[in-house]
């Protein structure tokens, strides 16, 4: 086709029939009969983001069915109807082989593959919290397998994978060299990355960039530009241009936009509203919704004061978060810290007068007290050159609980994964050394400790089961180790952490499938006595704390409703819009 085509895609034989750009309306072609009968395009949290085939034939999608699913579709675009791929519920970020038979998408913990006419799913490597991969033409993928995590290679036919010499990162794509990528740096930076360990090199600022017919596309606010770019020198070769405004964007942590492009100038984007965060919502344990505690916001973690009338909540503005109260029976918030950096992971004092908060503003991430009701500076409690996340303070007030791991961020690379440390906690402003023991050491991740009421146990969740699992076990563990752990959790379930009932009888956590599970505890002899595994009610697609692996949920003091953190609906009917070369009208 001679130039850049716009138009409406029709059903019939010949599949798709572009008419010419309407300079006034400005639309592409709606694709808007995409998914089947009884469906809607949804993309929570980047849940089945649309992909084009590198070869233009193809799109693969996420879309949500009559049940609430939210399983992958393949559809050919000269073809009349979507098919969908067993296996893949709740799968993120889809992506093709460069031969377009294949899709690698992220799903359970994994990043695995699957034929695009179906078939079985397989595993290629642990994703914890995938965010975006590339597949090169020599049988090589470059995947981000966790939020502020290096990225990793893997085989695409199998095999171990591999951490790059990259900073923490995310979105990656390769280059038509198969050797070099670009990717999405912290703080919104598009860099080249190589596979041979090369030094990696700025070359602008936006999300998820994509390179395609000599240029990069990425999202700036929520425009999408294109930029021409040198693939011999990396480096940009013109002024960026608009190519679509109102991008939908997903992803409370950073914005991510709904589009996709192929090698032979195809471009897919959607317009809507970008991601809204999650609502605090009261629910019972038949599921059944009440009231919200104030409006929904980018929140990353929080947790309730012990005495239930507040709650500590992270909200994420911009690259910063930082760390709010909410008084729960008016629904209104007050700022608790104010730096530029990241304050996260609020863990109440037993008497609900200060918190303890973990954050980078000296560089790594270490833990910080501050009162509640004083308008005065945090204190920094603990440093060391580990990244350290609080998760529990002990009843009496004496111990805090924390994940401790190596690299260069919260969830970054370790030879032991993540540790259980327990530190001594002085008085306020006392100025006093402190000095933490290990609690618990593997090779393998432990994490989210939390003491009992009476402080002779913690919960914990490993993965040493390949998957993580909650486990609990005495306080403190014998010298030889770990004796009289139980697990919590059944085998197929692999949570992300849990939470005790204030007494102590109740144990809760959350499984992959997002249900809210529960189950009971007894105390006989010295001995801790766990009752059957049931289910609660679903949580449905939460907001993105759920996804980061870290507790979107509290419960009231007697474990009859719970505070659930959820994404709210995005309510956009907009289709996804398909242009054909799409460059040829970028200068015109």
């Amino acid at each position: 086709m001679g130039g850049r085509q716009r138009g409406r895609l029709r059903r019939g034989s010949s599949g798709i029939h572009s008419l010419p750009r309407d300079p006034a309306e400005g639309a592409g072609h709606p694709f808007n009969d995409a998914s089947p009968g009884n469906t809607t395009l949804d993309f929570p949290q980047g849940v089945g983001l649309p992909a084009l085939s590198p070869d233009g034939q193809r799109i693969v999608f996420g879309a949500r069915t009559a049940d609430g699913k939210r399983p992958l579709w393949v559809r050919a675009l000269d073809g009349l109807t979507a098919q969908p791929l067993a296996g893949t519920e709740g799968a993120t970020f889809p992506f093709w082989s460069p031969d377009s038979r294949l899709i690698a998408f992220f799903a359970d913990g994994k990043l695995k593959k699957i034929d695009a006419s179906g078939g079985p799913a397989l595993t290629l490597a642990d994703a914890r919290l995938g965010r975006g991969g590339s597949w090169s033409r020599d049988g090589v993928i470059v995947f981000a397998p966790g939020s502020g995590e290096q990225l990793q290679r893997v085989p695409s036919a199998g095999g171990a994978s591999s951490p790059l010499s990259t900073e923490p990162g995310s979105f990656p794509w390769f280059l038509p060299d198969g050797r070099h990528f670009v990717y999405q740096a912290l703080g919104s930076a598009i860099r080249v990355g190589s596979l041979d360990g090369s030094p990696t090199q700025a070359v602008g600022t936006g999300s998820n960039a994509l390179y395609a017919q000599g240029h990069l596309l990425f999202l700036r606010d929520d425009t999408l530009m294109a930029q021409p770019f040198d693939t011999e020198r990396f480096a940009t070769a013109g002024e960026a241009v608009p190519v679509a405004e109102r991008v939908q964007t997903v992803l409370d942590s950073g914005r991510v936009g709904v589009f996709s492009v192929s090698e032979t100038g195809l471009l897919a984007y959607r317009e809507g509203a970008g991601a809204r965060g999650g609502i605090l919502t009261w629910v019972d344990r038949s599921g059944k919704r009440g009231t919200a505690v104030g409006e929904a916001t980018r929140q990353t973690s929080f947790e309730f004061s012990p005495d239930r009338k507040r709650i500590a909540v992270v909200i994420q503005d911009q690259a910063a978060e930082d760390v709010w109260i909410y008084d729960v029976s008016r629904g209104l918030r007050t700022r608790l810290t104010f730096d530029a950096a990241r304050d996260t992971f609020p863990v109440w004092s037993p008497d609900g007068r200060s918190i303890v908060f973990s954050s980078n503003r000296k560089g790594r991430f270490d833990l910080y007290r501050k009162a509640v009701d004083s308008v005065g500076a945090e204190e920094l409690l603990y440093a060391d050159d580990l990244n350290k996340r609080p998760t529990s303070w002990s009843a009496d007030g004496k111990l805090l609980l924390y994940d401790a791991i190596g690299g260069d961020a919260i969830g970054g690379n370790s030879k032991t994964g993540q540790d259980i440390w327990v530190l001594p906690l002085p008085p306020e402003r006392s100025g006093a050394a402190v000095k933490p023991s290990l609690v618990l050491q593997t090779t393998f991740s432990e994490r989210d400790a939390r003491f009992s009421a009476d402080g002779r146990w913690i919960l914990y969740s490993s993965n040493e089961s390949q998957r993580y699992e909650v486990y609990v076990t005495p306080f403190p563990l014998a010298p030889s180790g770990p004796g009289g752990k139980r697990q919590v959790s059944s085998a197929s379930t692999g949570p992300y952490g849990a939470r005790w009932r204030q007494d102590g009888r109740e144990i809760f956590y959350v499984s992959p499938d997002r249900e809210l599970m529960a189950t009971e505890v007894s105390i006989k002899g010295g001995t801790l006595e766990l009752g059957a595994v049931r289910s609660l009610f679903g949580l449905g697609y939460q907001n993105e704390a759920g996804f980061l692996g870290f507790l979107s949920f509290d419960v009231s003091a007697d474990g009859q409703r719970f505070l659930v953190s959820s994404a709210p609906e995005q309510q956009s009917a907009e289709p996804l819009t398909l242009i054909q070369n799409w460059a040829s009208g970028l200068n015109k």
